[in-house]
């Protein structure tokens, strides 16, 4: 099971390309799969750049493209430079296919740089340029994978209030929207406590939400939706208690 919870929250975003109206570069960071950075003039053989400035060096060893829009000779590339102007850049990932549409995740070895850049071709004709959000930094494994009576559920609730003035009120549960899920580990070590730690607070507890691969290896978008529960068992011993809500 991983994690991957690190966002472009704090960096600065640039786009060397010209954006749609209304679909700036800045969308790619805001956590929020739904809102674009679109391109429809054609992306062809001339590498365009989302440039990332984290203001100081960062050590990343994944990549997340969420929501991309897939044509058939869409390729990235990553590359990252200590000099803004990437002088000379070392080439993280080459000709990665976007050729259908979804989420992308590339784990790499961890490489520390202030300033990277997600590049964008086509390496037959011009391709249109659609993504909801970018997720760069350092993964989290766990050593283990939860109990296998973990559950899932299936359900999306929503309200609307009404009142004397003009507000409305209801409530309604419609299946097969929202999936849940509930992981119990019945022992995690120190090093797993610390680094869910710091993603809880990385994410804000349920503010944020993240990506993560489920132990049968599928993707999903999600925020957490309690308090992270750790209890010691043992010396360097640990429970835990995880529960995750789908991101729409």
């Amino acid at each position: 099971m991983k994690l991957y919870y690190q966002s472009l929250d704090d960096a600065t975003v640039t786009y060397s390309g010209t954006a749609d109206t209304g679909y700036p570069v800045t969308n790619v960071q805001d956590r929020n799969a739904n809102t674009l950075l679109k391109e429809t003039t054609g992306i062809g053989l001339v590498v365009n750049y989302i440039t990332i400035d984290f203001g100081s060096a960062v050590a990343c060893d994944s990549l997340v493209l969420g929501n991309v829009l897939g044509q058939a000779n869409f390729e990235y590339l990553l590359e990252a430079d200590d000099n803004s102007g990437f002088a000379t850049p070392e080439t993280i990932l080459s000709s990665k296919s976007l050729a259908t549409s979804g989420d992308y995740i590339e784990s790499f070895t961890s490489k520390t740089y202030r300033y990277w850049r997600i590049g964008f071709l086509d390496t037959i004709t011009t391709s249109s340029l659609s993504i909801g959000t970018v997720f760069l930094g350092t993964a989290i494994e766990l050593s283990r994978n939860p109990n296998l009576d973990e559950t899932e559920d299936f359900e999306y609730s929503s309200q609307v209030t009404e009142a004397l003035g003009g507000g409305r009120f209801g409530f309604g549960d419609h299946d097969n929207l929202r999936q849940k899920w509930n992981y119990n580990f019945d022992y995690i070590t120190e090093t797993d406590k610390t680094n869910m730690k710091a993603m809880a607070a990385g994410v804000y507890g349920s503010r944020r939400p993240f990506y993560f691969t489920d132990p049968a290896g599928t993707t999903h978008f999600a925020r957490m939706m309690d308090n992270l529960t750790i209890t010691q068992i043992g010396y360097q011993a640990y429970t835990m208690s995880l529960a995750l809500e789908q991101e729409m």
